[in-house]
């Protein structure tokens, strides 16, 4: 491992289908092309891995098999001081990867963000109590933090609850689970961003941390989509591409989509 890079580290996280596993190792070698001296943490689940893991510095077996948001609990479990989340089906394609640690500086967390002009590439991004504005597809956040670590220890146990229909925010007139202020019930309870949301709007514990948006942030997660539907790239070079779940890499498309 690289003094130069001190314990900083990417993380990357596949679990429940074998196409996210090829998809993430995928992505390591990806990164490790760009940025030999890179560390690496794979976090997977056991039943879908093989000796191909072994591209990554550090390997977690996550704890409970074919989780849903594996990610969420990965996160948690980073064995770096400075980490970058990626999803997995994401690919490297650029030197500048390495340096996105240098942007954390004095903030807590950091993400690409959702705004108006890339709503055509999201769904379900309003409900009557607020939106989203994080996109949590890549997150840089300060694990050596213990307010960080538990907040991404929360994020998991939270989500986990709120996925198996345990937790909902609750209409303080009825007691009822309140889907008018915070939407379709069935919907959003699939979507990590909307604990996101929740944790920083609603819980007061998180009240001090400095979250933030990446510099250049579409360079850091650039849907492939964002091509199609006219979100410029205003002359910027992509360092992380986002095949946006498709889960194949059609590598030719993407490239037509900056040219």
């Amino acid at each position: 491992m690289s003094q130069k890079q001190a314990n900083n580290g990417f993380l990357i996280v596949a679990s429940k289908k074998k196409p996210f596993y090829i998809s993430a190792l995928h992505l390591i070698e990806s990164i490790k092309d760009y940025c030999p001296d890179a560390n690496v943490c794979f976090v997977v689940d056991q039943s879908i891995s093989d000796d191909r893991v072994s591209v990554a510095d550090h390997v977690l077996y996550t704890e409970k098999e074919g989780d849903y948001r594996a990610k969420l609990w990965g996160m948690w479990k980073s064995p770096y001081d400075k980490t970058l989340y990626l999803d997995a089906d994401m690919e490297c394609v650029h030197e500048d990867a390495i340096s996105i640690f240098d942007q954390l500086q004095d903030n807590d967390l950091m993400f690409t963000e959702l705004n108006k002009d890339r709503d055509v590439a999201f769904k379900n991004r309003y409900f009557p109590a607020g939106q989203f504005d994080w996109n949590g597809g890549v997150c840089l956040y300060n694990s050596s933090s213990d307010l960080v670590t538990n907040f991404m220890h929360r994020w998991w146990e939270l989500f986990t609850l709120q996925n198996s229909d345990q937790w909902w925010p609750t209409d303080p007139q009825t007691g009822n689970w309140d889907e008018v202020s915070y939407g379709d019930r069935n919907v959003n309870k699939w979507w990590d961003q909307f604990t996101l949301w929740y944790l920083l709007n609603k819980e007061k514990q998180w009240a001090d941390l400095k979250v933030n948006v990446l510099q250049d942030d579409l360079r850091w997660n650039y849907y492939t989509s964002y091509g199609k539907v006219g979100v410029p790239l205003q002359g910027l070079e992509p360092v992380f591409v986002h095949y946006s779940s498709k889960l194949k890499k059609d590598f030719f498309e993407y490239y037509e989509t900056i040219s």
